[in-house]
C-alpha cells in the first residue's frame, strides 16, 4: 500500500495502488494527478530518504521500508506567497452546537450526541497532529536535498577557489613588482661570452655593459602590466562575488537546517491531542454516568457542556497552530527552492571563471619578467655544471680504462704461460686458441673545453652570487613594502640550490659508479676471477714502490698545503667574507651529502612500507571480494525466493482467473434470467393490479347496487358491457403487442446489448413513457365506462355474477399479487448479492459495505411495487461492465505472466511445461543428466532416441519438460535403482523436447 503525503498542508492519501498500476498509467506524474489532483506539470516527487522518485526510478520505491511519496506543489513554491498562503489556510471545523440540535431529547441521546461531537473534533485535532509531522518530514527532506546539492557544489568549489586564489595572488604579486622587476633587470649585467661578436665590439667601443633591462621595454611592460591589472580586478570581483554567493548559501542552508531543530510545533500539537483524548476520556466517563438510572443529570449536563467547550477551544487552538505550522513550512519549503535555483546557476559561474583563468592573457609576459634574473642565473649554472659533469665523467671512465687494462694485462700473461706450458705438449692442433686478448677503448663525443661555445667557470657563478648580493642590498633600501627584497631572496635562493646540486655533482658520479657499476663488477670478478686475483697479488714489490713514490708525493703535497694553509690564513684577516662563504659551501656540500646517504635507507624504508600496503589493500581486495560473492549469493538466494513466490502468485493468479470467469459467467446466467423474472413480475403485477382494481371496484359496487334490475335495461347493459370488453380486449391486446416488442428488443444477443445500452436504455425509456401514457389513457377511458356502467348497474335490481365467484377471484389475484412480491423480493435479494460480490471482487476492499435496500412490505402491494420499480439497474449494469473490463484485465496480465514465463528457466517446483536446463552429473558409471536445481534434486532426464545422441557431444542441454513420473527406489528391486541412490529415495524420470531460442530478426 502506497501513502502519498502532500508537502504544503501535510495531507496523507492511502492508495491501493501497486508498482504495475502507475507504470500502466505511463508516468508517475499522471497517477499523482489522479490520485491527489496535483498537476503534472508542477508535482515533484521524493522518497523519505530525499531522493528524487521519477517514472524512470520508481523501481527505487520498491525498496523503501515505508512506501511513502512525498510530493511538492511547485506552484505553492513559485507563486505569490500571499495567494498561496490564502488557499491552504483552514477553517475551524467545528461541530454544531449540541442545544441548537436537539432539543427536549433524553438524557441518555443528549450525552450520546456529545460524545459524537467530542469523538469527531478528536480524530480531527490527531489528523492536524500528523499532518504536522508531516509537514515537518517535508521540510527534513528538502533540507536533506539542499544539504546534498551544497556538499556536491562545496567540493567542486574548494578545489576552483584553492586555484583561483593561488592564480589571483601570484596575478596580483606580477603586477606589483613589476617596477621593481625592471629595476632590477637593468642592474644585471649580461655576460660577454652571452653576446655576438659585434656586439661585443660594440660594448668595447662604448666602455658599457649590456644588462638585462636593455633587452625590455619599460612602456610596454607598463601598458601589458595596466592590462593586467584590469583582468586581475574582472577576475577578482568575479570571485568575490562566487565566494559571496556561497557563504550565503551555506549560511542559508545553516538556517535551514537550524529551523529544523524547532519543534514548538509539534509539542504544542502534541499537548493538544493529549488534552483532547483526555477531554474525550472524560467525556465518555460522564456520559457512562448518564445511562444510570441514579443519575444526577443536572450536575452532569453543566460539565458535559464545559468539557465540550473545552474541547472546542482545543480544535481551535490546533487549527490556528496549523496555519502557523503551514506559513512556517512553506517559508522553509520556498526558501528551500530559491537557494536550489541559485545553486544551478553557480557551477556554470565557476567553470566560465575556470576558463577565464586558463584563457590566454598578458600575465604569461609579466612571469617572464618576473623570472628573468631567475632565468638569466639559472642558464649561466646549467652550462657551467655541463663542463663541470664533462670532466668528471671523462674521468671516471679514464679510471674504469685503466682497471679494465690491467685485468687484459693479466689476462695477456695467463695465456702467455699457456702457451709456453701446456699447449705444446697436445699431440694434434687446436685452432682458435690464438684469439685476441678482450680490452675495452672508447672514443669521447661531446662535452669537450673545445666542443662548448662558452668558457664560463666557477669564478663567473660567484660573480653572479656577488651581483645578487649587491641587489639585495639595494633591495632593502627600496619603500616597496619588501616587494624587491623579496623577490631577490627567493631568486638568490633558487640559485643556490641549483648550485649546490652542481657542487654535489662529483659525490653523486662517485656513488652511482661504485653502486651500479664497479661494486657489482668487482663483486662479479671476484667470483669468476679469483685465481686471477691471487696473481694480481704476486707483485707486493711493485705496490711498495708504488706506495713509496704516494708517501713521498703526499710529503711534498702536505709541505705546500702547510703553505697554502698559512697563505690561507693569511687571506682570511683580509677576505674573511669569501672563506666564510667558501666554508659555507663545503658544509652545504657535506650536508646534501649526508642527506644523499641518509635517503637510501629512508627510500628503503618507503619501499618496504609501500609493499606492505600493497599487500595490506590486496589482502582487504580479497575480503571485498569474498564479502561481494557472499553479497551476490545472498542476492540470487532472494532472486530465487522471488522467483518462486513470483511462480506461486501466477498459480494464484490463474486459479483466481478461472474461479473469476466461473463467477462472472454464473453471474452473467443469473443476471439474463433475473432480467426476464423481472420483466415477466412487471408486466404480470401491472396486469394483476389492474385486474384487482377493477374488481375491487366491481365488488363495492355489487355490494352496493340493488337485487334486481329493470328488464328492459338488459339488453342495452349487456351490448354496452360487451362494447366494453371488447374495448378493453383490444387494449389490452395493444399492450401486450407493446410488451412483446420491448421484450424481443430486450433480449437480443449479449454482444448487441453491450455495443447498443445507450440506445436500448433511451428506446426504453420512450417505450416506457408511451406506454404509460397509453395505460393512463386507458385507465381514463376504463374509468369513463365505469361510470357509465355504475350508472346502468345503479338502475339494476339484480347482477350477473354471484357476489362469492367476485370474492373468489379477488382473493386469487390477492394470492397471486403475493407471489409475485414474493418472487420479485428473491429476485432484488439475489441482484443486491451479485452487485456486492461483483464490487468485492474488483475493489478488493470489503470494509465500504453497499447500502441496504430498504425493507418490502408484502402486505402493501402498492408500496411493494414502488420499492421494487427504485431499484437502479442502471448502477447494476455499470457495476457489472466494471467487473467485465477487470476480469479482461486479469487475463491481459496473467496472459503477459505466462509469456514472460516461457523463456525463464525453472530451476525448482518442476511442472509439465517448465524450461529446465539439464547437466550430466558426477556418477562415474553410469553418468546420468539430472535438471539443475535448488533443494529439489534427482530429477533424471530420460533421454531417448535423437536425444540420446546429442546428448553425447552436448555438455548442457536446455528443453521443455513433457512428463514427469515419479519413482522410489525399492531396496528389494535392483532396477528400481538405476542412479545408485538411497533406499526409499523418491526421484523422478523427466520426459523432455528440445527447445529452441526464438527467432528475434526483423
Amino acid at each position: 500500500m502506497i501513502q502519498i503525503r502532500r508537502a504544503e498542508d501535510g495531507e496523507a492519501f492511502q492508495t491501493n495502488a501497486t508498482l504495475a498500476d502507475i507504470e500502466g498509467l505511463g508516468s508517475l506524474e499522471s497517477f499523482l494527478q489522479r490520485e491527489i489532483g496535483i498537476e503534472e506539470n508542477v508535482a515533484l516527487a521524493y522518497l523519505s530518504d530525499g531522493r528524487r522518485v521519477r517514472t524512470d526510478n520508481m523501481q527505487d520505491l520498491a525498496g523503501t521500508q515505508d512506501q511513502v511519496i512525498y510530493v511538492f506543489n511547485k506552484y505553492y513554491l513559485d507563486g505569490e506567497f500571499d495567494e498561496v498562503i490564502k488557499l491552504l489556510h483552514l477553517q475551524v471545523p467545528l461541530q454544531p452546537p449540541i442545544e441548537e440540535t436537539i432539543a427536549a431529547t433524553l438524557p441518555a441521546q443528549l450525552g450520546a450526541s456529545y460524545h459524537r461531537t467530542a469523538l469527531a473534533h478528536q480524530r480531527f485535532i490527531s489528523r492536524t497532529l500528523e499532518s504536522l509531522r508531516c509537514q515537518q518530514s517535508a521540510l527534513r527532506i528538502a533540507s536533506t536535498v539542499l544539504d546534498r546539492n551544497m556538499l556536491n557544489l562545496t567540493d567542486v568549489y574548494d578545489g576552483v577557489a584553492a586555484g583561483a586564489h593561488r592564480e589571483l595572488e601570484q596575478q596580483a604579486t606580477l603586477i606589483a613588482s613589476v617596477d621593481t622587476d625592471l629595476e632590477m633587470a637593468s642592474r644585471v649585467q649580461i655576460h660577454r661570452e652571452f653576446m655576438s661578436s659585434a656586439v661585443q665590439r660594440t660594448i668595447d667601443a662604448e666602455s658599457q655593459a649590456r644588462t638585462l633591462g636593455d633587452y625590455v621595454s619599460n612602456e610596454n611592460m607598463h601598458q601589458v602590466a595596466d592590462t593586467c591589472r584590469k583582468t586581475h580586478e574582472e577576475l577578482q570581483e568575479r570571485f568575490h562575488q562566487i565566494e559571496a554567493s556561497m557563504k550565503r548559501l551555506s549560511d542559508d542552508a545553516t538556517e535551514v537546517r537550524l529551523s529544523l531543530s524547532d519543534t514548538r510545533f509539534l509539542d504544542e500539537a502534541e499537548a493538544l491531542d493529549q488534552l483532547s483524548r483526555e477531554l474525550l476520556s472524560k467525556v465518555s466517563e460522564v456520559v457512562s454516568g448518564l445511562d444510570s438510572p441514579v443519575a444526577n443529570v443536572e450536575a452532569l449536563l453543566p460539565e458535559l457542556r464545559q468539557l465540550d467547550i473545552s474541547i472546542r477551544n482545543a480544535v481551535s487552538s490546533i487549527t490556528k497552530l496549523k496555519n502557523t505550522s503551514t506559513v512556517h513550512c512553506l517559508h522553509g519549503l520556498r526558501q528551500t527552492n530559491v537557494l536550489n535555483n541559485e545553486l544551478i546557476s553557480l557551477p556554470a559561474d565557476l567553470i566560465a571563471l575556470e576558463s577565464s583563468f586558463r584563457t590566454k592573457n598578458a600575465f604569461p609576459d609579466l612571469r617572464r619578467l618576473h623570472n628573468l634574473v631567475y632565468a638569466y642565473g639559472a642558464t649561466l649554472i646549467e652550462i657551467v655544471r655541463r663542463k663541470e659533469f664533462a670532466r668528471l665523467f671523462y674521468k671516471r671512465c679514464q679510471a674504469i680504462l685503466e682497471v679494465m687494462a690491467k685485468l687484459s694485462a693479466a689476462e695477456r700473461k695467463r695465456r702467455e704461460v699457456y702457451r709456453g706450458e701446456v699447449h705444446g705438449q697436445l699431440v694434434f692442433d687446436l685452432k682458435g686458441m690464438e684469439e685476441a686478448v678482450p680490452s675495452i677503448d672508447f672514443s669521447p663525443s661531446g662535452g669537450k673545453d673545445t666542443d662548448s661555445l662558452y668558457s664560463l667557470e666557477r669564478t663567473d657563478v660567484s660573480s653572479l652570487l656577488r651581483i645578487l648580493e649587491d641587489l639585495e642590498w639595494y633591495a632593502q633600501s627600496l619603500k616597496d613594502n619588501g616587494v624587491a627584497l623579496a623577490n631577490i631572496r627567493e631568486t638568490r635562493a633558487n640559485l643556490q640550490i641549483l648550485i649546490d646540486k652542481m657542487d654535489a655533482l662529483e659525490a653523486d658520479l662517485d656513488r652511482i659508479t661504485e653502486r651500479s657499476l664497479l661494486s657489482s663488477s668487482w663483486r662479479r670478478l671476484s667470483d669468476a676471477n679469483e685465481q686471477g686475483f691471487q696473481e694480481l697479488a704476486g707483485y707486493p714489490r711493485e705496490l711498495e714502490e708504488k706506495k713509496a713514490d704516494n708517501e713521498s708525493t703526499f710529503d711534498e703535497e702536505r709541505r705546500a698545503l702547510k703553505t697554502e694553509i698559512a697563505h690561507l690564513k693569511e687571506q682570511l684577516r683580509t677576505s674573511s667574507r669569501e672563506h666564510v662563504e667558501r666554508l659555507e659551501r663545503e658544509l652545504r656540500q657535506a650536508r646534501a651529502q649526508i642527506e644523499t646517504e641518509a635517503t637510501t635507507p629512508r627510500i628503503r624504508e618507503d619501499r618496504h612500507r609501500d609493499i606492505l600496503s600493497n599487500v595490506e589493500r590486496q589482502r582487504q581486495e580479497l575480503s571485498d571480494a569474498l564479502l561481494e560473492a557472499t553479497n551476490r549469493t545472498k542476492a540470487a538466494e532472494v532472486l530465487r525466493q522471488q522467483l518462486s513466490r513470483a511462480r506461486e502468485e501466477a498459480e494464484e493468479i490463474r486459479a483466481l482467473e478461472a474461479r473469476n470467469a466461473a463467477r462472472i459467467m454464473k453471474l452473467l446466467e443469473d443476471q439474463d434470467e433475473t432480467l426476464r423474472s423481472l420483466e415477466q413480475a412487471r408486466a404480470r403485477g401491472e396486469n394483476l393490479e389492474a385486474q384487482i382494481d377493477t374488481m375491487g371496484n366491481e365488488r363495492g359496487e355489487m355490494k352496493q347496487a340493488p337485487e334486481k334490475a329493470s328488464e328492459e335495461k338488459d339488453g342495452l347493459l349487456r351490448a354496452q358491457a360487451s362494447d366494453h370488453d371488447r374495448q378493453l380486449r383490444d387494449y389490452l391486446g395493444e399492450a401486450d403487442r407493446d410488451r412483446a416488442l420491448l421484450g424481443h428488443q430486450f433480449f437480443k444477443p449479449k454482444a448487441e446489448v453491450e455495443k447498443k445500452a445507450t440506445a436500448q436504455a433511451e428506446m426504453k425509456e420512450n417505450d416506457d413513457v408511451s406506454l404509460r401514457e397509453e395505460l393512463q389513457r386507458v385507465e381514463r377511458e376504463l374509468q369513463d365506462a365505469r361510470h357509465v356502467e355504475n350508472a346502468l348497474r345503479g338502475n339494476s335490481r339484480a347482477g350477473r355474477v354471484p357476489q362469492w365467484e367476485l370474492e373468489q377471484k379477488v382473493e386469487e389475484a390477492e394470492r397471486l399479487v403475493a407471489q409475485l412480491l414474493e418472487t420479485s423480493i428473491a429476485y432484488r435479494t439475489a441482484h443486491f448479492k451479485a452487485l456486492t460480490v461483483a464490487q468485492k471482487n474488483v475493489n478488493h476492499d470489503s470494509s465500504v459495505p453497499l447500502d441496504e435496500p430498504p425493507p418490502v412490505d408484502p402486505s402493501n402491494p402498492a408500496g411493494a411495487v414502488e420499492i421494487l420499480r427504485s431499484f437502479d439497474h442502471d448502477h447494476f449494469l455499470e457495476v457489472i461492465a466494471n467487473t467485465s473490463s477487470t476480469i479482461r484485465k486479469w487475463q491481459k496480465q496473467c496472459k503477459e505472466y505466462r509469456e514472460r514465463a516461457k523463456g525463464k528457466i525453472s530451476f525448482r517446483n518442476f511442472a509439465k511445461g517448465d524450461l529446465a536446463l539439464f547437466l550430466p552429473t558426477r556418477n562415474s558409471k553410469l553418468k546420468p543428466w539430472a535438471a539443475f536445481n535448488v533443494s529439489f534434486p534427482h530429477y533424471f532426464l530420460q533421454a531417448t532416441g535423437n536425444l540420446a545422441e546429442k546428448i553425447k557431444t552436448r555438455e548442457w542441454l536446455v528443453a521443455r519438460i513433457t512428463s514427469i513420473t515419479e519413482r522410489v527406489v525399492d531396496p528389494k528391486d535392483p532396477n528400481s535403482n538405476p542412479y545408485g541412490l538411497g533406499d526409499n529415495v523418491k526421484y523422478y524420470m523427466v520426459e523432455v523436447e528440445d527447445w529452441k531460442q526464438p527467432d528475434t530478426t526483423v
